[in-house]
């Protein structure tokens, strides 16, 4: 069973959550565990009870969800403190401006998906994270 953590997002301007309740649901159904940081949904209109009702646990802080095989989060980190060798990070990353942490990601062996960086072809659309923040932008 791969267990997977859901970060809260740091920055007071994101709103946005890395996974929400009813995809937790889903996930567990097909093997996966979940620990969720107390909060991270708020901003969202997800409460702690929401992420435990789908099956999540809730953790107070981060780093009592390092030993997670996967790391789902928003924007970047501010460093790859804590995290151990071959998990699998996903966030934005700006590969092109932050050198300093991919090489802290590359010296710790995390495996890091720059979501930014994922095409935006018909193939990729699902995991487009382009693409739906447009189309968010374009409803608001």
């Amino acid at each position: 069973m791969k267990s997977i953590l859901v970060c809260r997002e740091t920055d007071p301007r994101e709103t946005r959550v890395a996974m929400i309740p009813d995809d937790i649901k889903k996930l567990i159904g097909m093997g996966f565990s979940f620990k969720v940081v107390s909060g991270a949904g708020v901003k969202s209109g997800f409460s702690d009870a929401d992420y435990e009702k789908a099956g999540a646990a809730v953790i107070a802080k981060e780093q009592d969800g390092y030993d997670c095989e996967i790391v789902l989060r928003i924007m970047k980190p501010e460093n790859a403190d804590g995290l151990k060798p071959d998990t699998l990070h996903l966030s934005y990353l700006d590969p092109f401006n932050e050198k300093a942490l991919l090489r802290e990601f590359a010296d710790k062996k995390i495996q890091a998906v720059s979501l930014e960086m994922i095409p935006r072809t018909t193939l990729a659309q699902k995991m487009d994270v382009q693409s739906s923040q447009t189309s968010l932008a374009g409803y608001v």
